[in-house]
């Protein structure tokens, strides 16, 4: 690294924000239609649906509508983007949340980056917060109380607003957590992967 002067944005957290183009509504439905027949895992949500990994026996199906073709495109600027080997998906789950629904503070330490895709958002959906990687000893001395600003050097959360046909992508050690969804009505469909390095084998 050359030299610099002034301030180094350094040690940097990547998370992409991008809109897909398919059709989300067709999507949701299928997800809400396997939600009757799967059963919830619970792992990281309160209330709500979680389902299990789908990679193996959905991965066809959702691919119909041309989810992977789009993940896999942004996977690429992102990992080119960053400097990531080349990437494969691994898991892959959806979850469905209700009045009041909201997920627990989690992070995927076992991939390499995540992404979440939301096909159906209505008003008062939950939105995802990120937490800073150094929150443990940010608040040692970087605490509120000495803080003029708030923004990207000084901020502890960061939260995207969701909305339908978003894709997120981020590391997998960033933990993050789902704010409680407040439509009484309508229900929040979010699907879910994480990816690892692609091994080739010679």
């Amino acid at each position: 690294m050359s030299e610099w002067s002034g301030v180094l944005d350094c040690f940097v957290t990547p998370i992409y924000n991008t809109v897909l183009q398919l059709n989300h509504t067709k999507i949701s439905n299928y997800l809400l239609e396997q939600e009757k027949t799967l059963k919830s895992s619970w792992k990281n949500n309160v209330g709500g649906f979680e389902s299990a990994d789908l990679w193996q026996s959905h991965k066809d199906k959702l691919q119909e509508y041309g989810c992977f073709t789009e993940f896999k495109k942004h996977i690429k600027l992102y990992q080119d983007k960053v400097g990531l080997s080349d990437l494969k998906i691994e898991r892959l789950w959806f979850s469905v949340m209700r009045y009041r629904d909201c997920v627990r503070f989690h992070s995927h330490n076992e991939a390499v980056i995540c992404g979440t895709y939301y096909p159906q958002t209505p008003l008062q959906s939950g939105n995802i917060q990120f937490e800073h990687p150094a929150i443990d000893r940010f608040e040692v001395t970087w605490k509120e109380r000495n803080m003029a600003a708030y923004n990207e050097y000084t901020g502890r959360l960061i939260t995207p607003k969701v909305t339908e046909g978003r894709l997120l992508l981020y590391p997998g050690y960033l933990r993050h957590w789902v704010e409680p969804h407040l439509n009484e009505t309508e229900a929040r469909v979010a699907l879910s992967f994480t990816c690892v390095r692609n091994e080739i084998i010679v």
